[in-house]
């Protein structure tokens, strides 16, 4: 069963407080990840909110992995992050947290990545994934 990520401010502050950990299916928070990337299919949280004042904190973690072509070589990896949220809302009505968790977990998507710190690339004359081993073009990388 998946989280679920509307809550009632005034059931959070009768109980003082709320605690959650489970499943969100990433589709419900990215339907479409950004070309050549994909997400994995079920992210974790750990969801908590406090009661203060005249407000609502949320604290939460959301885990999960990208899967992204190599920046050098193009072989697929993947990138693992726990991507954390904090944000205040007001003490009255319901909160959302769906967008807020969306865009820590796109956060978590590099601009670059590589499989390897040592990635060799691709060869320039023939395409050959170095990090299989030399290529027989004679190329000079």
């Amino acid at each position: 069963m998946s989280l679920p990520l509307r809550f009632s401010i005034g059931e959070i502050q009768a109980k003082q407080g709320l605690k959650l950990a489970g499943e969100i299916p990433s589709e419900s928070l990215v339907p479409q990840p950004p070309a050549e990337s994909r997400l994995s299919k079920v992210l974790t949280a750990d969801i908590r909110f406090s009661v203060g004042g005249n407000s609502v904190l949320l604290q939460a973690v959301v885990e999960g992995a990208w899967t992204l072509p190599c920046s050098r070589c193009l072989s697929e990896h993947l990138v693992r992050f726990a991507a954390q949220v904090e944000e205040t809302y007001p003490s009255s009505g319901f909160v959302d947290i769906a967008e807020d968790l969306r865009q820590a977990v796109l956060l978590e998507l590099p601009s670059r990545s590589l499989c390897a710190p040592a990635c060799k690339g691709l060869c320039p004359r023939c395409g050959r994934n170095l990090n299989d081993g030399p290529c027989a073009c004679g190329a000079k990388a």
